[in-house]
């Protein structure tokens, strides 16, 4: 399953015209369970809607590889027992919602240059805004907010 899903992405990434892109919901809902694999999450999508937000290749892979960070952190650091994940979009904003129920990051460590810095990097590559929330043992919360309007193709 991990080696097919790698290889779909692959594909698409490096020859778009052979390999065609999955919708992003079902990607990141399969990616999800490939990284969450013993903890427990809920995904809610109803809020989005696949036609209203075109993703470019570039955007497509600033957002998943933004998605993979976030969940690899819930699972390798949070020691969390829950991830409640939200994707939703209106016209060209585009709103990724993690949260998890774990250990937290306490205040210090968030102000270190290299704590969630990719995810940092990746929201600026999206000319996005991320939020963090946090609280020791209260978990983590993050919220990708971009708009996708002018981002290149």
């Amino acid at each position: 399953k991990e080696c097919l899903f790698g290889l779909r992405e692959v594909l698409h990434t490096t020859a778009p015209r052979i390999g065609r892109a999955q919708n992003i919901v079902t990607y990141m809902k399969e990616l999800a369970e490939l990284i969450l694999v013993d903890i427990p999450y809920t995904f809610d999508t109803s809020q989005y809607t696949h036609d209203k937000t075109p993703l470019s290749p570039s955007v497509r892979k600033d957002l998943i590889l933004f998605f993979k960070e976030a969940l690899t952190n819930c699972q390798t650091h949070a020691q969390c027992s829950h991830v409640r994940i939200a994707l939703s979009n209106r016209d060209t904003e585009l709103t990724l919602m993690i949260e998890d129920n774990g250990i937290g990051i306490t205040s210090e460590k968030l102000e270190r240059p290299r704590t969630l810095r990719t995810l940092k990097q990746r929201a600026d590559r999206l000319k996005g805004s991320l939020e963090i929330n946090t609280e020791t043992d209260a978990g983590l919360k993050l919220k990708l907010e971009a708009n996708l309007n002018g981002l290149d193709s």
